[in-house]
């Protein structure tokens, strides 16, 4: 991920675990997925947690103008795409979202 702070910051994401390497094979069916395709159909129950600060906001938005009833959202404030792997309080409330989401549906 070229400039994103995250990956250079040794309190984040750089850390000894991390090798920073990618199997560039896995390019091809990340770069043509198109999630919006199922969008109108998806007949299971899907709970997006999102962020206007997070990567690609506006397809989040895309999807659930398309999505059917089955589609719930959790909207977080200024909850960067990176906020979502590390920071406690945006994991805490993605987690409780889905929590009470598995909860109803499983």
């Amino acid at each position: 991920m070229y400039q994103a702070p995250y990956y250079t910051e040794t309190d984040r994401g750089l850390i000894p675990e991390y090798d920073n390497q990618y199997n560039v094979a896995s390019w091809d069916g990340w770069l043509n997925y198109d999630a919006q395709a199922s969008a109108a159909t998806q007949d299971k129950p899907v709970i997006m947690v999102a962020s206007e600060a997070m990567a690609l906001p506006a397809g989040a938005h895309q999807y659930l103008d398309h999505a059917g009833k089955n589609v719930e959202a959790v909207w977080l404030e200024d909850v960067s795409q990176f906020d979502f792997y590390d920071q406690p309080e945006a994991v805490q409330t993605a987690v409780a979202a889905m929590t009470k989401h598995f909860r109803a549906n499983l």
